[in-house]
C-alpha cells in the first residue's frame, strides 16, 4: 500500500507540473504577441535604416559607431560584418559614422532606407622633432 500512495503522489506531481509548464507557456506566448503589437505601434513614424560600412579596401569594419547627429539616443554600432540597424524618427536625418583610425564621415538619410558607406584611413602626419644631446 506504501509504495502505491507514492505511485499516485509522483503522478499527481508530475500531472500538475505538465500542467503548469503548459500555462507557463501559453502566458509566454500571449506577452510576446502583445510585445510585437506594442512594438508595431511604437514604430508608426519611424524608418529604419540598414547598411554596410567597409574601409578602403572593401572589408567589413565591426564597432563602428552610427548615430543620429541630431540625437545621439538614436544609435547603433556595427556587428561583425560590418552591418547596421538604425530606426530614427526624422527621414531626413543626418548620420554620423566614426571609428577610431578612419575620418568621420557624415551622411544624409535624405528618406533612404539602405546606407552603405566607406570609411577612409585617417592620414596624421606626427612632427619629426630633433632630439638635443647634451
Amino acid at each position: 500500500m506504501f509504495k502505491k500512495g507514492r505511485k499516485t503522489k509522483f503522478r499527481l506531481i508530475s500531472g500538475l507540473t505538465l500542467v503548469m509548464m503548459f500555462v507557463f507557456a501559453f502566458a509566454m506566448q500571449a506577452s510576446q504577441k502583445e510585445g510585437a503589437k506594442t512594438d508595431v505601434l511604437f514604430q508608426d513614424g519611424l524608418i529604419t535604416v540598414t547598411g554596410k560600412v567597409t574601409d578602403n579596401a572593401g572589408a567589413p569594419l565591426p564597432g563602428v559607431n552610427v548615430y543620429n547627429k541630431a540625437d545621439n539616443m538614436q544609435g547603433t554600432i556595427t556587428d561583425f560584418d560590418g552591418n547596421f540597424t538604425l530606426q530614427l524618427d526624422d527621414p531626413n536625418a543626418t548620420l554620423v559614422f566614426s571609428f577610431m583610425g578612419f575620418e568621420t564621415q557624415e551622411v544624409e538619410v535624405g528618406g533612404r532606407t539602405s546606407i552603405n558607406v566607406t570609411l577612409q584611413e585617417e592620414t596624421t602626419l606626427l612632427p619629426m622633432g630633433k632630439k638635443k644631446r647634451r
